[in-house]
Protein backbone atom coordinates (compact mmCIF):
# COMPACT_ATOMS: atom_id res chain seq x y z
CA UNK A 1 0.00 0.00 0.00
CA UNK A 2 1.30 3.46 -0.88
CA UNK A 3 1.17 5.54 2.29
CA UNK A 4 0.92 9.23 3.05
CA UNK A 5 3.93 11.02 4.52
CA UNK A 6 3.62 13.21 7.59
CA UNK A 7 2.81 16.80 6.69
CA UNK A 8 4.84 19.36 8.63
CA UNK A 9 2.67 21.61 10.77
CA UNK A 10 -0.54 19.88 9.74
CA UNK A 11 -3.36 19.85 12.31
CA UNK A 12 -6.47 19.03 10.28
CA UNK A 13 -9.26 18.16 12.79
CA UNK A 14 -11.07 16.10 10.17
CA UNK A 15 -8.41 13.37 10.01
CA UNK A 16 -6.84 14.83 6.91
CA UNK A 17 -3.19 14.67 7.97
CA UNK A 18 -1.26 11.45 8.36
CA UNK A 19 2.15 10.47 9.76
CA UNK A 20 4.63 8.38 7.82
CA UNK A 21 3.32 4.84 7.43
CA UNK A 22 -0.28 5.92 7.99
CA UNK A 23 -3.24 6.12 5.66
CA UNK A 24 -6.00 8.71 6.15
CA UNK A 25 -9.17 8.02 8.12
CA UNK A 26 -12.14 7.50 5.81
CA UNK A 27 -15.69 7.75 7.22
CA UNK A 28 -17.32 5.63 4.51
CA UNK A 29 -14.99 2.70 5.26
CA UNK A 30 -16.04 2.48 8.90
CA UNK A 31 -18.98 1.23 11.00
CA UNK A 32 -20.79 2.46 14.12
CA UNK A 33 -19.31 -0.12 16.52
CA UNK A 34 -15.99 -1.92 16.93
CA UNK A 35 -14.84 -4.51 19.49
CA UNK A 36 -11.76 -6.42 20.61
CA UNK A 37 -11.94 -9.83 18.94
CA UNK A 38 -12.32 -12.79 21.34
CA UNK A 39 -12.42 -10.45 24.34
CA UNK A 40 -13.28 -11.69 27.84
CA UNK A 41 -13.02 -10.11 31.29
CA UNK A 42 -9.67 -11.84 31.84
CA UNK A 43 -8.19 -10.68 28.52
CA UNK A 44 -5.85 -8.12 30.16
CA UNK A 45 -3.85 -8.17 33.38
CA UNK A 46 -5.13 -5.11 35.22
CA UNK A 47 -2.87 -2.70 37.10
CA UNK A 48 -2.26 -3.22 40.81
CA UNK A 49 -3.55 0.30 41.46
CA UNK A 50 -6.93 -0.34 39.78
CA UNK A 51 -9.86 0.04 42.17
CA UNK A 52 -11.76 -3.22 42.87
CA UNK A 53 -15.30 -3.56 41.51
CA UNK A 54 -17.99 -6.23 41.41
CA UNK A 55 -19.91 -4.54 38.62
CA UNK A 56 -20.90 -5.76 35.17
CA UNK A 57 -18.01 -6.89 32.97
CA UNK A 58 -17.26 -4.65 29.99
CA UNK A 59 -17.92 -6.56 26.75
CA UNK A 60 -15.01 -5.19 24.71
CA UNK A 61 -17.14 -2.93 22.47
CA UNK A 62 -16.78 0.76 21.58
CA UNK A 63 -19.46 2.91 19.92
CA UNK A 64 -18.96 5.67 17.34
CA UNK A 65 -18.85 9.08 19.04
CA UNK A 66 -17.70 11.39 16.25
CA UNK A 67 -15.17 11.86 13.47
CA UNK A 68 -12.68 8.97 13.63
CA UNK A 69 -13.50 8.26 17.29
CA UNK A 70 -15.10 5.29 19.13
CA UNK A 71 -15.43 4.98 22.88
CA UNK A 72 -16.95 3.24 25.91
CA UNK A 73 -16.44 4.87 29.29
CA UNK A 74 -17.30 5.13 32.98
CA UNK A 75 -19.51 8.09 32.01
CA UNK A 76 -21.68 5.76 29.89
CA UNK A 77 -22.10 3.16 32.64
CA UNK A 78 -20.48 3.58 36.06
CA UNK A 79 -21.17 -0.07 36.94
CA UNK A 80 -18.77 -1.53 34.39
CA UNK A 81 -15.73 -3.50 35.51
CA UNK A 82 -12.61 -4.83 33.82
CA UNK A 83 -10.77 -7.77 35.35
CA UNK A 84 -12.57 -7.27 38.66
CA UNK A 85 -11.68 -3.56 38.81
CA UNK A 86 -13.51 -0.32 38.02
CA UNK A 87 -13.57 0.33 34.26
CA UNK A 88 -12.53 3.84 33.26
CA UNK A 89 -12.83 3.53 29.50
CA UNK A 90 -11.73 2.20 26.14
CA UNK A 91 -10.95 4.63 23.34
CA UNK A 92 -10.32 3.91 19.67
CA UNK A 93 -9.34 6.96 17.66
CA UNK A 94 -7.21 8.45 14.90
CA UNK A 95 -4.15 10.50 15.90
CA UNK A 96 -3.00 11.95 12.55
CA UNK A 97 0.29 13.42 13.77
CA UNK A 98 1.52 10.72 16.14
CA UNK A 99 0.52 7.03 16.21
CA UNK A 100 -2.17 6.89 13.48
CA UNK A 101 -4.88 4.55 14.90
CA UNK A 102 -4.63 4.10 18.65
CA UNK A 103 -6.52 1.95 21.16
CA UNK A 104 -6.29 2.62 24.90
CA UNK A 105 -7.97 0.68 27.72
CA UNK A 106 -7.85 2.04 31.29
CA UNK A 107 -9.18 1.52 34.83
CA UNK A 108 -9.95 3.92 37.65
CA UNK A 109 -7.70 4.06 40.69
CA UNK A 110 -8.46 5.59 44.07
CA UNK A 111 -7.66 9.09 42.81
CA UNK A 112 -6.65 8.81 39.14
CA UNK A 113 -6.58 6.65 35.98
CA UNK A 114 -4.25 3.73 35.20
CA UNK A 115 -3.42 2.69 31.64
CA UNK A 116 -3.94 -1.07 31.22
CA UNK A 117 -3.11 -1.43 27.51
CA UNK A 118 -2.31 0.93 24.64
CA UNK A 119 -1.53 -0.05 21.05
CA UNK A 120 -1.45 1.32 17.51
CA UNK A 121 -1.89 0.39 13.86
CA UNK A 122 -1.83 2.00 10.40
CA UNK A 123 -4.46 1.81 7.65
CA UNK A 124 -7.61 3.65 6.55
CA UNK A 125 -9.81 1.74 9.04
CA UNK A 126 -9.34 0.77 12.72
CA UNK A 127 -10.27 -2.84 11.92
CA UNK A 128 -7.19 -5.07 12.09
CA UNK A 129 -4.17 -5.84 14.27
CA UNK A 130 -2.90 -3.42 16.93
CA UNK A 131 0.61 -3.72 18.39
CA UNK A 132 1.09 -2.90 22.07
CA UNK A 133 2.94 0.33 22.87
CA UNK A 134 2.69 0.41 26.66
CA UNK A 135 0.42 -0.22 29.66
CA UNK A 136 0.66 -2.25 32.84
CA UNK A 137 -0.69 -5.42 31.22
CA UNK A 138 2.22 -7.59 29.97
CA UNK A 139 0.18 -8.51 26.92
CA UNK A 140 -1.11 -9.38 24.55
CA UNK A 141 1.64 -8.16 22.22
CA UNK A 142 -1.02 -7.74 19.52
CA UNK A 143 -4.80 -7.75 19.48
CA UNK A 144 -7.40 -7.50 16.73
CA UNK A 145 -10.20 -4.97 16.36
CA UNK A 146 -13.25 -6.07 14.36
CA UNK A 147 -16.73 -4.75 13.61
CA UNK A 148 -19.34 -5.60 16.24
CA UNK A 149 -22.00 -8.12 15.19
CA UNK A 150 -24.82 -6.18 13.55
CA UNK A 151 -22.69 -3.03 13.13
CA UNK A 152 -23.90 -0.69 10.40
CA UNK A 153 -21.85 1.59 8.11
CA UNK A 154 -21.47 5.19 9.23
CA UNK A 155 -23.98 7.34 7.36
CA UNK A 156 -22.35 9.32 4.54
CA UNK A 157 -23.78 11.76 1.98
CA UNK A 158 -25.26 10.00 -1.02
CA UNK A 159 -24.51 12.77 -3.53
CA UNK A 160 -21.47 14.89 -4.42
CA UNK A 161 -20.92 17.33 -7.27
CA UNK A 162 -18.24 19.38 -9.02
CA UNK A 163 -18.57 22.84 -7.47
CA UNK A 164 -19.84 25.51 -9.88
CA UNK A 165 -19.95 23.10 -12.81
CA UNK A 166 -21.85 23.74 -16.03
CA UNK A 167 -21.67 21.86 -19.32
CA UNK A 168 -18.69 23.01 -21.38
CA UNK A 169 -16.42 23.62 -18.39
CA UNK A 170 -14.52 20.43 -19.26
CA UNK A 171 -13.32 19.85 -22.82
CA UNK A 172 -14.30 16.34 -23.89
CA UNK A 173 -11.92 14.19 -25.93
CA UNK A 174 -12.38 14.47 -29.70
CA UNK A 175 -12.30 10.69 -30.20
CA UNK A 176 -15.48 10.15 -28.18
CA UNK A 177 -18.90 9.67 -29.75
CA UNK A 178 -21.00 12.78 -30.31
CA UNK A 179 -23.98 13.27 -28.00
CA UNK A 180 -26.36 16.14 -27.28
CA UNK A 181 -28.95 15.16 -24.65
CA UNK A 182 -29.37 14.63 -21.76
CA UNK A 183 -26.60 16.91 -20.49
CA UNK A 184 -24.66 15.73 -17.43
CA UNK A 185 -24.97 18.20 -14.55
CA UNK A 186 -21.65 17.44 -12.85
CA UNK A 187 -23.15 15.38 -10.02
CA UNK A 188 -22.31 11.94 -8.65
CA UNK A 189 -25.68 11.03 -7.04
CA UNK A 190 -25.43 7.25 -7.28
CA UNK A 191 -23.84 6.00 -4.05
CA UNK A 192 -22.90 2.60 -5.42
CA UNK A 193 -20.79 1.32 -2.51
CA UNK A 194 -19.34 2.23 0.85
CA UNK A 195 -16.77 4.59 -0.70
CA UNK A 196 -17.86 5.17 -4.29
CA UNK A 197 -20.22 7.50 -6.13
CA UNK A 198 -21.05 7.72 -9.84
CA UNK A 199 -23.20 9.73 -12.27
CA UNK A 200 -26.89 8.90 -12.47
CA UNK A 201 -27.64 5.74 -14.45
CA UNK A 202 -29.41 7.47 -17.33
CA UNK A 203 -28.99 6.38 -20.92
CA UNK A 204 -26.23 8.18 -22.79
CA UNK A 205 -25.66 11.47 -20.94
CA UNK A 206 -23.56 14.05 -22.74
CA UNK A 207 -20.59 16.15 -21.67
CA UNK A 208 -19.50 19.04 -23.88
CA UNK A 209 -21.23 17.39 -26.85
CA UNK A 210 -19.67 13.96 -26.29
CA UNK A 211 -20.92 10.71 -24.74
CA UNK A 212 -20.18 10.57 -20.99
CA UNK A 213 -19.12 7.12 -19.80
CA UNK A 214 -21.33 6.27 -16.80
CA UNK A 215 -21.13 2.49 -17.03
CA UNK A 216 -19.49 1.67 -13.68
CA UNK A 217 -17.33 3.40 -11.08
CA UNK A 218 -13.64 2.42 -11.19
CA UNK A 219 -13.68 1.90 -14.96
CA UNK A 220 -15.97 4.74 -16.05
CA UNK A 221 -16.75 8.14 -14.54
CA UNK A 222 -16.88 8.14 -10.76
CA UNK A 223 -15.68 9.34 -7.40
CA UNK A 224 -14.11 6.81 -5.03
CA UNK A 225 -11.50 6.05 -2.38
CA UNK A 226 -8.50 4.13 -3.71
CA UNK A 227 -7.28 1.82 -0.92
CA UNK A 228 -4.05 1.02 -2.80
CA UNK A 229 -2.86 4.64 -2.84
CA UNK A 230 -4.71 5.92 0.26
CA UNK A 231 -6.24 8.76 -1.74
CA UNK A 232 -9.54 9.98 -3.16
CA UNK A 233 -9.88 9.84 -6.95
CA UNK A 234 -12.25 11.42 -9.46
CA UNK A 235 -12.57 10.10 -13.03
CA UNK A 236 -14.56 11.90 -15.72
CA UNK A 237 -14.54 9.85 -18.91
CA UNK A 238 -16.22 9.74 -22.29
CA UNK A 239 -16.39 6.81 -24.70
CA UNK A 240 -16.75 5.64 -28.22
CA UNK A 241 -18.23 2.16 -28.34
CA UNK A 242 -16.30 0.13 -25.78
CA UNK A 243 -13.25 2.43 -25.77
CA UNK A 244 -12.90 4.89 -22.88
CA UNK A 245 -11.04 8.19 -22.87
CA UNK A 246 -9.99 10.27 -19.86
CA UNK A 247 -11.47 13.76 -19.92
CA UNK A 248 -10.24 14.65 -16.44
CA UNK A 249 -8.66 12.51 -13.71
CA UNK A 250 -7.62 13.96 -10.36
CA UNK A 251 -6.78 12.92 -6.79
CA UNK A 252 -6.63 14.30 -3.27
CA UNK A 253 -4.74 12.66 -0.39
CA UNK A 254 -6.40 14.35 2.60
CA UNK A 255 -9.82 14.40 4.22
CA UNK A 256 -12.18 11.78 5.60
CA UNK A 257 -14.80 12.45 2.87
CA UNK A 258 -14.55 13.00 -0.91
CA UNK A 259 -15.23 16.73 -0.53
CA UNK A 260 -12.25 18.96 -1.32
CA UNK A 261 -9.83 20.06 -4.01
CA UNK A 262 -8.60 17.48 -6.56
CA UNK A 263 -5.38 17.95 -8.51
CA UNK A 264 -5.30 16.86 -12.16
CA UNK A 265 -3.10 13.85 -13.00
CA UNK A 266 -4.42 12.97 -16.49
CA UNK A 267 -7.00 13.75 -19.17
CA UNK A 268 -7.56 15.66 -22.39
CA UNK A 269 -8.88 18.67 -20.42
CA UNK A 270 -6.05 20.62 -18.79
CA UNK A 271 -7.94 22.25 -15.91
CA UNK A 272 -5.47 22.17 -13.00
CA UNK A 273 -7.88 21.60 -10.11
CA UNK A 274 -11.54 20.82 -9.49
CA UNK A 275 -13.46 21.05 -6.21
CA UNK A 276 -15.93 18.43 -5.04
CA UNK A 277 -18.69 19.42 -2.61
CA UNK A 278 -21.74 17.76 -1.09
CA UNK A 279 -24.92 18.23 -3.13
CA UNK A 280 -27.39 20.69 -1.53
Amino acid sequence: MALINKQAGCSDPDCGCAPAGCCICVHCANVDCYRIKDYSDTYFTVCASCFSSAGTAWDGTMAHQGACFWNKSFADDSSLRIGGTLFQGATLRFFPLTTCWELEVACLTFDSVAKIWRGARTGFSPAGLFTQLDGCSPGPATLEIEACPGAVPITVPTCYRIAGYSDGDLVACGSCSNRVDPVWDGTFPAHSGSCSWEPAAVSGPSISGKLLDNTGVGVASGLYFNTLTCSWRMDVRCRSGGTRFDIWVGTKSTGSTPAGVYIRIAGCDTTTTLTIEECP
